[in-house]
């Protein structure tokens, strides 16, 4: 005499390689008489329940937060087996579904930024289009050579990105040199990740541990032409 609600099929938020996302859905006993429970867990720790047992009392429920935790960029998906009463013949599968995602942007116009012939010490400005194609949080950054920080200034030169959102950049060149300009200009992403979420743990106080940054997860290059 036990369900699971609101459904036993979990799907997560999308999330973000090693990233932590979670769902929890309660398992109710409509009977009399208290039930032990014990989830199985997935074995290379992609899903996990917390807590993954318990005992429920008589016309009571439990909460079970299940934590997603993906490895690499890639579908998944894993069928955990909720046990009664350490009886085999008293079984409830639960379908758990994720989708991990690695930064992707596109940025517009070919990724090139063509300026025409101008003086020496006088700006042009440019406007570029960035959009974040995957479905998590991404923050992008400019690294404009040393050589060049003096010539070439991107507004704004980091940034936050939500899933699906298209901004415009404004790319001002001022030539310091007379001479042609052909140069590239790279841009480095990474996920958005919640650090506070991580440290704190949910149903495992103090399990999440807070990562240090790590570098950008991916780059990609503006070429610049004047």
């Amino acid at each position: 005499m036990v369900k699971i609600s609101p459904s036993n099929k979990i799907t997560f938020p999308p999330a973000g390689v090693n990233e932590s996302v979670y769902q929890t859905v309660q398992i109710v006993n409509t009977s009399d008489t208290p039930v032990y429970y014990k989830i199985l867990q997935d074995t290379t720790k992609t899903f996990r329940a917390f807590p993954s047992l318990g005992l429920i009392s008589g016309k009571s429920f439990s909460l079970v937060c299940f934590e997603f935790q993906p490895r690499q960029a890639r579908f998944y998906n894993f069928t955990a087996q909720c046990i009664y009463n350490h009886s085999a013949s008293n079984m409830q599968s639960l379908h758990l579904v994720g989708h991990c995602y690695q930064p992707q942007l596109t940025i517009g116009n070919d990724q090139k930024l063509f300026y025409p012939p101008t003086y020496t010490g006088v700006s042009s400005k440019q406007k570029l289009s960035l959009k974040n194609e995957a479905r998590i949080p991404l923050q992008y950054e400019w690294k404009v050579p040393d050589k060049y920080k003096t010539e070439i200034f991107f507004e704004p030169q980091k940034s936050l990105l939500m899933p699906n959102e298209e901004t415009k950049v404004t790319c001002t060149f001022t030539p310091l040199k007379k001479k042609e300009y052909i140069l590239n200009v790279p841009i480095y992403v990474q996920n958005l990740y919640d650090h506070l979420k991580e440290m704190v743990g949910f149903y495992n106080p103090g399990s999440g541990l807070l990562r240090a940054s790590g570098g950008f997860k991916s780059s990609k290059s503006l070429k610049d032409t004047a």
